[in-house]
């Protein structure tokens, strides 16, 4: 896949596996797509296809017995798999790159106020030669304005139980944004709201992000969502990506196996209850080639012999089938 590395953030070819007392888990092979300055790019696939890994490669906090064994992540021209851990501590997160975790209820330490905690953010990573205490607060203040979090000043001062899930979610959104980061990366972030607070808080995000120039990586299942807010798609199988590019075409016209078959299991197309057939293959024992082909209606013998191999469609995207190898 030709990534252009002038974008704020282009990850190319990275591959991860995690060592356990099984064997080497094999994560991630050849995941690879880029985010322009202030886009939206959804990151979709079932639970289990590597997009949290995704992300805590980004951030460098892949557990201890995970190994990077090729590809880049380049973030603003600098390669963060080169840094060490201080330096992506004090100069990456927080400060240029934030984070909205899955689960508003757990993200929040019972025993302090909200104020509390995300002002710490602000004081470890906060612009340098601006990380007073008042600074923080004024920010913070009016970030909470703009999620929608009414008297924000007295709201510092109480505690994660005295909010709402919704609302827990709205200050996540404020402190991934307090520190004015180029990039912010969701993961999941309305997994335990419910539907109508997922669409305010999803659209909040993309609305704020477009207001600050902030580019978004959003982790999600749902192609609704995806459909309004954001700008591209990278559709993941197993650890691998399938099919990347504009969301238009991609929508209106999927044509990698998986991602058909992931968008007719969306409730607005479903006919039955069958889903996609099987289960996502082992990272442990991967198959050769695709990793789609046991669960694929249109496999051929030439899959399994099939190294990742991204075809550019002349609609923009890229195309990891064997089906698309020879047509542009």
């Amino acid at each position: 896949m030709n990534i252009d590395q002038d974008n704020l953030l282009c990850v190319k070819d990275l591959s991860v596996s995690i060592h356990t007392p099984n064997g080497n888990a094999y994560i991630l092979h050849q995941v690879s797509f880029e985010i322009k300055q202030g886009e939206v790019l959804g990151l979709i696939g079932e639970s289990g296809c590597g997009k949290s890994t995704v992300i805590k490669s980004i951030l460098g906090l892949l557990p201890g017995n995970a190994i990077v064994s090729q590809g880049q992540i380049i973030f603003k021209g600098q390669d963060l798999l080169k840094l060490n851990e201080s330096q992506l501590s004090t100069s990456i997160r927080g400060q240029r790159v934030g984070f909205i975790p899955q689960d508003p209820a757990q993200a929040f330490n019972p025993n302090f106020t909200v104020g509390e905690q995300i002002l710490e953010i602000w004081r470890w990573h906060g612009p340098v030669g601006s990380r007073d205490r008042q600074s923080g607060i004024n920010q913070l203040i009016y970030l909470l304005d703009r999620v929608q979090i009414a008297d924000p000043i007295s709201m510092l001062n109480r505690y994660p139980h005295q909010f709402s899930g919704g609302q827990r979610q709205r200050l996540l959104i404020a402190a991934a944004l307090l520190c004015k980061p180029d990039l912010v990366l969701a993961d999941e972030p309305t997994t335990a709201l419910d539907v109508t607070t997922q669409q305010q808080i999803l659209h909040l995000l993309a609305d704020l992000g477009k207001e600050f120039g902030i580019s978004v990586l959003l982790v999600t299942h749902d192609f609704g969502v995806v459909s309004q807010i954001c700008d591209r798609i990278n559709i993941m199988y197993a650890g691998q990506t399938v099919e990347y590019g504009p969301k238009r075409p991609m929508l209106q016209n999927p044509e990698h196996p998986y991602t058909v078959a992931l968008m007719n299991c969306h409730p607005n197309k479903l006919n039955s209850l069958s889903g996609i057939p099987g289960v996502v293959a082992s990272s442990l024992e991967p198959p050769t080639g695709c990793r789609f082909l046991p669960r694929c209606i249109r496999g051929l013998p030439s899959c399994s012999n099939r190294e990742s191999n991204f075809v550019l469609r002349d609609d923009g995207r890229y195309l990891n089938c064997t089906h698309y190898d020879y047509v542009i």
